[in-house]
This record gives C-alpha cells, sequence and structure tokens, in this order.
C-alpha cells in the first residue's frame, strides 16, 4: 500500500470517527468497502483515494483533500457530490432513461465519479432494508431505470445483477419470491447439465490440444424476469444456461468455433462474428448458438482472455448484441465510454457532453440544449408565447438576464410578462436556430 493510500485511510479512520449513514451503517465501514471495490476494478490511486473520501463533499473537506491528496481526488468527489444533489431534485416520474442517463454523465463529465457512485449504490443494497419504505422503492426504480442499464453501458454487469435483483424484490416482492423458489427448483437440473456440457465440451477441446477455460453463465433472478415476460411466462432451464470459451488467441477462437460446429448443430441466425466486426463500443466475441444432445439451446461466447478482460470488466457490449440500446445512447456516446480503462486518465472525460447542457424545469423536466445557450433559448424550448414574453429567468431560485449562459445540473424558471416583446438584440442572445426564427418573425425579418 503507497503511503497516499495509507494517509487516506487515515484520514478516513480520524474524520469519520463512529459516525453513521442513515441506513445506521458507519461511514468507514461504507467508505472502506467502496475504495476496496474500486481498488480491484483497477482504476487507480486517484480513483480509490476519491472513493474512499468520497462522504467528505462539505466545501472545507473538499478543500483540505485537495491540499492533502490533489485537486483531481477533489474534483471527482465534488462530482459525486452533484450527482447526488442535482439529481434528487428529479422525481421517480421523470426517470425517463435516455435524458436522465445523459444528464448524469454530463453532470460528472468524468466516468470515474458515476462508477464511485454506482459502486456505492451496491453498498446501499447491504442495508437498503433501514430505509423507509417510500425510500427503498424509490431506490429501486432508480436501480431498474438508470443505474442497471447504466452499468451494462460501462461494462460493469456483475454489479448490475446485484443491483436488479435486489431492487426487483423490492418492488415486486411476490414475483420475487415465486421466481425465487421456481429458479431454486431449476438449479439441480442447471447445474447437473451445465457439469455434463462443460465435460462434453472440454473433452472436445482436449482432444484438439486447446489450451482453454470454460465458463458457464446462469441468468439472474431480474434478467429472468424479463426474459419471462417476452416469452409469455414460458421459461425454463434452456433459456438461462450459456458458455463461454475464454482462449488465448484468436486463431484459436475460430478454430474451437469450428470444432463445435463440427460436432453439435447450431443455429446459423445465432452466429456472430464480433471479432471481424467489433461492436461500436469495442466489444469483440465470437457467438454461436449450439443444440446439446437434442435438448438444449445453449448460447456460447468464444473470446480471447484480453477480450474478455475488456468485454466484461471495461465497456459493455451486452446491449449492442442484445440487439438494441435502450437508452438511446449513440455511437459515439458509446465508443468514449469504452476508453475508460485506459491508463491515461484524460480517457475518463466524456467531452461528448461539452456540446449539451441539460437543466431542470419548475416540472423537473430535462431539456437537453446546445452549449452556450441562454434562458432565451430555453424559452423558446418550453413554447413560443414563453419566448416571445420572456423578461427574465430565476436560475437556483436567484434572478438573471436572459443572456446569462446555462450550465447543466441548474434549475430554471423563466419569468414572462406581456409587456417584454422581442428586440433586435435578442438575436445576439441565442444559439438555438429555432429561438432565432420565432425572433425574427416577430420583429418582422422575413430573411
Amino acid at each position: 500500500m503507497s503511503e497516499k493510500l495509507q494517509l487516506a485511510k487515515d484520514w478516513l479512520a480520524s474524520r469519520a470517527g463512529e459516525m453513521r449513514r442513515e441506513s445506521g451503517e458507519k461511514i468507514t465501514d461504507h467508505c472502506l468497502w467502496v475504495g476496496n471495490t474500486l481498488g480491484e476494478l483497477n482504476l487507480g490511486e486517484t480513483t480509490v483515494i476519491a472513493g474512499l473520501l468520497h462522504e467528505f463533499t462539505n466545501n472545507e473537506d473538499i478543500e483540505e483533500i485537495s491540499k492533502l491528496f490533489g485537486e483531481e481526488v477533489a474534483l471527482i468527489i465534488k462530482g459525486v457530490r452533484d450527482i447526488k444533489s442535482k439529481t434528487k431534485e428529479v422525481g421517480a416520474d421523470k426517470w425517463e432513461q435516455n435524458s436522465f442517463s445523459h444528464l448524469l454523465l454530463a453532470l460528472v463529465g468524468d466516468v470515474r465519479v458515476f462508477i464511485i457512485r454506482l459502486v456505492e449504490q451496491v453498498s446501499n443494497s447491504f442495508s437498503i432494508e433501514n430505509m423507509a419504505g417510500d425510500e427503498q422503492q424509490k431506490w429501486a426504480q432508480m436501480m431498474l431505470k438508470i443505474y442497471g442499464p447504466m452499468a451494462e453501458t460501462i461494462g460493469m454487469n456483475y454489479y448490475r445483477r446485484i443491483l436488479e435483483d435486489k431492487a426487483f424484490s423490492i418492488v415486486n416482492p411476490k414475483e420475487y419470491v415465486s421466481l425465487k423458489s421456481k429458479i431454486e427448483n431449476w438449479q439441480r437440473d442447471e447445474i447437473k447439465a451445465m457439469a455434463l456440457i462443460k465435460a462434453d465440451i472440454n473433452q472436445l477441446l482436449t482432444e484438439h490440444k486447446f489450451e482453454a477455460e470454460i465458463q458457464y453463465r446462469i441468468k439472474g433472478i431480474y434478467s429472468t424476469y424479463l426474459k419471462s415476460i417476452k416469452k409469455n411466462g414460458l421459461i425454463g432451464v434452456k433459456d438461462r444456461l450459456g458458455i463461454r470459451i475464454l482462449t488465448n488467441t484468436i486463431e484459436e477462437c475460430y478454430l474451437i468455433l469450428g470444432q463445435l460446429h463440427q460436432k453439435y448443430k447450431f443455429l446459423e441466425t445465432e452466429l456472430d462474428d464480433y471479432i471481424a466486426h467489433p461492436k461500436p463500443n469495442g466489444y469483440q466475441s465470437l457467438q454461436t448458438a449450439l443444440v446439446w444432445r437434442e435438448k438444449l439451446t445453449l448460447e456460447v461466447q468464444i473470446r480471447t482472455k484480453i477480450m474478455h478482460e475488456f468485454n466484461e470488466y471495461g465497456p459493455a457490449a451486452h446491449l449492442a448484441y442484445k440487439g438494441g440500446n435502450s437508452q438511446g445512447l449513440s455511437p459515439d456516446w458509446i465508443k468514449e465510454m469504452s476508453s475508460w480503462k485506459d491508463e491515461n486518465s484524460s480517457q475518463y472525460k466524456l467531452s461528448i457532453f461539452e456540446k449539451f447542457v441539460y437543466v431542470l424545469t419548475p416540472k423537473n423536466d430535462i431539456i437537453q440544449l446546445p452549449a452556450g445557450s441562454t434562458p432565451l433559448d430555453l424559452a423558446y424550448r418550453i413554447h413560443s408565447h414563453v419566448g416571445n414574453h420572456a423578461l427574465l429567468a430565476k436560475v437556483g431560485g436567484k434572478a438573471v438576464k436572459l443572456n446569462y449562459q446555462l450550465k447543466t445540473g441548474e434549475s430554471v424558471e423563466i419569468v414572462t410578462s406581456k409587456k417584454s416583446q422581442p428586440n433586435h438584440k435578442w438575436l445576439e442572445w441565442v444559439v438555438t436556430a429555432d429561438a432565432r426564427e420565432q425572433i425574427r418573425k416577430k420583429i418582422g425579418i422575413n430573411n
């Protein structure tokens, strides 16, 4: 352990003492768990220290942290603070995945901030039962609608499954208990089937002298629930099983695929080559579906160990290969997110969000506008009548002029007056084409 990391742990212990979180958990225990988990993800000392100290978000603490551990650590912690404070303003009825996810990432501008918040949510899941019922429901909805899909997007699928299963048990406890009971009955057959399948494939690999590791995957409770909905409740063992083969070279991936297709019947429609043609987020793997002993249809992924490390713990590919992106994230967004495991810390920065600002209306609607937009742009986005009679704006409750440059996360209210009318000066105060067109029309400029 480095001296700096030890200093961070000592500072945590001295500052937190016996202080406890709202759930009753000791702050020290929570922060140590978050820090240790980040260390296991190999995110670097800066991120680990930020994770250890993420609970200390008042300005005095952040100033001291900056002096002791560097400005980058302090900025990450301030980002965590912003996520907590600014997203609290958005009610559950406004948790539309696309806009909320963009707001969340735009607020932080650094994927490490979100990762710390995500790991913190996993820690929260261990003590969520200590919270009030309405707070549990709010947390669970957020996990299913936002944090689960976002965890998948950045490749933290292990933690996604933890969060979704816990959230599902809160949102739909009867279905959770029922499905869990069914799964426990299935598991005996699943484990037996997977042992036989693994032995069968291992024998094939040994015969052809391939050095490969075989892993198997059984879906989590929530994933099984979603699959059962899609199949109108008709789900069983064969829908929950998958094999992953990890080998050393790309050549071996293709050779193993050939041997599997010689021995087993396979579904041609399920064959995908994401090694030759990676997904936009960098995901690589061969994928096929085998019919095993005329009983089970088995999903098989074949990839090198390096590909697996990248796919599982770096950028996620599951959104892509499942056939869609439920959050409407652009290929450019996914591509940039895929670089977060790079050793160069600048790769953690999400520059794509510098093109936009995301603000909240008094009703907590999330509005995306081009960077540089003003309250006047927002007013015209809301309605031409609001724009034409805009007088001033209130940002965070404080009055600002109509040419004020909006910042992501700000809550903005437009104050109107019938006496206020567009003028030529307004054309200099807007950046959106629609606002400019409405102003020109109102002041009588035709071209």
